[in-house]
This record gives structure tokens, sequence and C-alpha cells, in this order.
């Protein structure tokens, strides 16, 4: 897309190390996704930094982990950034509450540290379209360890491996919830496995109900499982040490994964071009109406609008000047 003086005033102040602009950017990526061209007219990140996906069930602890984590990267010279994805909106969905809020404040303190909030938009799998484009706009400003905490556990959940190197799957005790792990299939993509809460009864058995789920899989690598206390900072660098090793590895430079990346990227640009188009052809409405009286089958009336829609993609009609900055 083309983008306005303003957006473009915007880029230069990001390349000059404006945190504002920054933060503008963010909101740009957030609330126009189409927008993630504009990545192309920044310098590439840094080597060595990474973007490390924290998922768990809610309550877990994955704040308060974050939180050690933060301190631990920073002690050893890193620059530490944020994305915690919500399931409602940051102002309403309590994003910024009890640990947020406490890394807010310490992020405030230090500008080596960046953190925001962003909410999911409903999107199945509870990362929104704009995260990935927002994570590498991160590395891009120099941020070297990007982490983006996810909400739940469940199949879609999955959808974490979009935007993450580094998978850190984090579960406690007495939750039951070995049965979901499995059925997420987590426990066999997690690069980490973090057990927080390891004071509370059962974690022996917790622990071996999951040696046992990678066990009995096919999946030649195992994760280490690892034991913390994040509310007392027990266990953390153990975390730190092993997230360097894996990082150090780098298995997102795994051409095959890229380009699963690649397709999928490719699919959320199709799938919203195609929107585009369909608002502008009544014919749609027709079709559905015929296949909610069951005049026609759904699959028949999908191959006719693609073919009616997909020659059209390279031909639609935009502005020359788009600005999408918000004012």
């Amino acid at each position: 897309m083309a983008f306005s003086n303003d957006d473009l005033k915007l880029v230069e102040r990001f390349k000059a190390g404006d945190r504002r602009a920054l933060a503008r950017l963010i909101t740009l990526l957030d609330n126009h996704p189409d927008s993630r061209d504009l990545l192309e007219r920044l310098a590439p990140p840094a080597p060595g930094g990474a973007v490390i996906g924290i998922t768990g069930a809610p309550g877990v602890g994955k704040s308060t982990l974050l939180g050690g984590l933060i301190a631990g990267l920073r002690r050893r010279n890193h620059r530490v950034a944020v994305l915690a994805v919500d399931p409602e909106s940051p102002i309403t969905g309590g994003a910024l509450l009890g640990d947020r809020l406490r890394m807010a404040r310490v992020a405030a303190a230090d500008e080596d540290i960046f953190i925001r909030s962003l909410s999911s938009r409903g999107v199945a799998g509870g990362l929104s379209a704009s995260v990935h484009a927002i994570s590498q706009l991160l590395l891009r400003f120099g941020y070297d360890r990007v982490l983006v905490e996810t909400i739940g556990v469940g199949q879609a959940e999955m959808a974490v491996l979009r935007v993450a190197e580094v998978v850190v799957l984090m579960v406690m005790p007495g939750t039951g919830d070995e049965v979901q792990w499995e059925k997420a299939g987590l426990i066999e993509v997690a690069h980490l496995i973090v057990i927080n809460k390891a004071d509370h009864p059962g974690v022996e058995r917790l622990e071996q109900e999951l040696i046992d789920a990678l066990s009995a899989g096919q999946e030649s690598r195992v994760p280490p499982i690892l034991r913390t206390v994040a509310s007392r900072d027990e266990g953390v660098d153990a975390v730190i040490d092993n997230l360097e090793e894996i990082v150090s590895r780098r298995p997102g430079l795994n051409w095959l994964q890229m380009r699963t990346e690649i397709l999928q990227e490719a699919e959320m640009l199709l799938g919203r071009r195609l929107r585009e188009l369909a608002d502008q052809d009544e014919s749609l409405d027709d079709l559905a109406r015929a296949v909610a009286l069951g005049q026609r089958d759904i699959y028949g009336a999908t191959e006719e609008t693609l073919r009616r829609l997909l020659p059209r993609l390279d031909s639609q009609d935009r502005p020359a000047v788009r600005s999408v900055t918000r004012q």
C-alpha cells in the first residue's frame, strides 16, 4: 500500500529511536494489518534477536514469570519487549492489572524495556493478525528479546507458532489439563515446558505425566521440563539459561518453518483481500440466500465465488495515497 507524508515522517522518527513513534506504529499495525509492508522501509533486525512465545492456561502465572524473565534478561544486557495478548480490549479487558501494572512501572523507568498489551480481536488462537508484524517491528527497533504472552490453552493456541521462534508452555499442578495439552499438541511443539507453582502438591505427578506423554509421542526432540515458583523468583534463572541455549540453536531459522509462515501470511493476506472484494459484490448476497434456502450447495457456491473474485485480485482499484496514521 502507499503511505502518506505523515506516515513516512513517523517511520523516520522510528528510525531515529523515538519510542513514541514506535508506539504509534504499533497502533497503526494493530488497527490496519495491511500496513505491514511498512516493515520493508526499515532495516532488517540485527542478528541474535528472538521472539519467544509464553503460553499456558489462565492463572498459571505467565505474567509473574514474565516479570522475572524481564529482570533476568536485563541483567544479561538484553533489550526486552513484551507483547501481552488479551481476549478483550487492552483498556477494558484487564490488560494492565496486577503483575502487568508492576511491569509497566518498570518499563516506564527503563527505556530498554517496552511493554504493550494488545487485544486478540476475537481471532481464533488468541493472536490477532498484527502480532507477527508488531514483533518484527520491535526487533527492528533494537529489542533483541520479544516476549509474546498469549491467552489460554487449546487447539487454536497453536497459532503462537506463527509468531514465535521459541515456545514456552507453562503448566501448574492440580489443574487436570494434561488431556488438553495432548489435544492441542502443545507439548510436542514446545521448546521448553515450565511447571510453575512447583511448591504446590502434585508437582512430581505432573512432571511424570508430562514425561509419559512426551515419551509416548513420535517426536525425537524432548523439551526440557523445569520447575519454578515465579512468585519467589525461584527457578527463573534456569529458565533463562535454557532459553538462551535454545535461541543459540535458532530453531526458527529452519527453512521448512519459514515456508509454513510464508504460506500462513499469504492465507491471511488473501483472505483479507477477498473479503474486501466480496463487500463490493452484491451477487455474493444472492448466493448466500440461495444456500440458506437450500437451493445451492455451499461448496458449489464457494467455487463460484472464487472463480469470480480471484481474477479481480490484481485489478482492484486502490487509492494512490492512503493515510492510516492514528490521529
